[in-house]
């Protein structure tokens, strides 16, 4: 989608930051409140994303997708704002427009897969995909329940939304298909919290490398967040897992207190 960029600036400010408007230009459609006071009103609010130091931003501009530069001020009201316009990145403008219109936001793309966000749309692939049991015999420590729209409702306002990762869905790429899910969630274990990798692969794909391919992925991902080390809960008796945890790097650290028999793995990120 080709946003277009409505930016809201005082005039001192905004002449500072030229540099960075002129760097906006070069990715997006924008327009400047103060030379074209009419020409967004034609335009959809879903295709644009505002750039405000206004105060009372929240009431001006209702409706759209806000981004608010608190260089002297706070701005309330307003879910996503940035202290300075310097320091904007292309992530802030596409997060601020997703959450607002409940678009899901794509994490990562391989060579065959999109690893996206989950949406209220993937219940019904989600819940097929949960109901094979060849698929999910070594799954009992899962514990969200992922045919309920309310849950995915929830789980992107507010584990995507506030920690920027979560579990994600698997796509292919050439037709669409929706082949499992991966990501990261947090798991607790001996009274710490851990940063614990997921891959799920559907039994009709599996085999094919889908799944060491979005492992992949999703580890440069969470290198990209910052996270430092991953870990993995397999069970005992799931080979083929246990075999890519270790071609992903993943060695093993003790058995589970929690799920009679599984085992952590864990995996350092650091490069």
């Amino acid at each position: 989608m080709n946003l277009t960029l409505i930016i809201d600036l005082e005039n001192e400010y905004r002449k500072e930051n030229q540099r960075v408007i002129a760097e906006l230009m070069k990715k997006y459609s924008v327009i400047m409140l103060q030379e074209n006071e009419n020409s967004w009103k034609e335009l959809k609010a879903d295709n644009m994303v505002v750039i405000t130091d206004e105060i009372h931003a929240a009431l001006k501009w209702k409706g759209y997708a806000i981004l608010a530069i608190e260089h002297d001020r706070r701005i309330e009201g307003v879910r996503y704002a940035i202290e300075n316009l310097e320091t904007i990145e292309e992530k802030d403008i596409k997060v601020v427009h997703a959450r607002k219109f409940h678009y899901p936001l794509v994490i990562k793309e391989t060579d065959r897969l999109i690893i996206r966000e989950i949406t209220e749309n993937d219940a019904e692939a989600m819940a097929m995909l949960y109901r094979d049991k060849d698929s999910t015999k070594f799954m009992n420590l899962l514990q969200d329940v992922v045919e309920d729209r309310e849950f995915i409702r929830s789980y992107i306002n507010h584990m995507y939304a506030f920690y920027g990762y979560g579990m994600w869905v698997v796509i292919r790429k050439e037709d669409g298909v929706f082949l499992g899910r991966a990501g990261i969630e947090h798991r607790e274990i001996q009274k710490r919290t851990y940063h614990e990798i997921g891959y799920f692969i559907g039994s009709a794909y599996q085999r094919q490398g889908y799944g060491r391919e979005a492992a992949e992925a999703v580890m440069e991902m969470a290198r990209e967040l910052g996270i430092k080390k991953l870990v993995a809960l397999i069970h005992e008796k799931n080979a083929p897992s246990i075999h890519l945890a270790e071609k992903l790097g993943f060695c093993f650290w003790k058995k589970c207190m929690d799920g009679e028999g599984f085992l952590i793995y864990r995996c350092s990120l650091s490069k």
